[in-house]
């Protein structure tokens, strides 16, 4: 039996860590949303918790703690991939094929101060 009460919050932050890592290395090429998969693995975890605790077994309660630090980093990945900039929909990657240069325009006149 795992024993899951020993330092929680680096189980949780390193399956989050988990699925950046897994984002980072595995996922960039991933053309859709990952946000439906963690919501399922989300709303998994949480069926298999209430029926682990209908059962009392410990097969039960090991199961919905894998099956949780699993749905916490899908969460990681899609926390990832929601706020990398290239899928912004005004990223300038998407508004021209190919960037050649960048052109700077100055709004104001330069300001002298004493």
């Amino acid at each position: 039996m795992l024993n899951w009460s020993s330092t929680p919050l680096l189980r949780l932050a390193g399956a989050f860590i988990l699925g950046i890592v897994g984002y980072l290395y595995l996922g960039q090429e991933w053309g859709g949303s990952a946000v439906p998969w963690a919501v399922g693995a989300a709303g998994l975890f949480s069926l298999v918790w209430y029926y682990s605790q209908q059962q009392r077994s410990p097969d039960a309660t090991q199961a919905a703690g894998l099956l949780g630090m699993l749905a916490v980093a899908v969460l990681g990945f899609a926390r990832v991939q929601a706020v990398t900039e290239s899928r912004w929909p005004d990223a300038i990657g998407r508004l021209v094929p190919r960037i050649e240069y960048y052109r700077a325009v100055v709004d104001e006149p330069p300001v002298v101060r004493a």
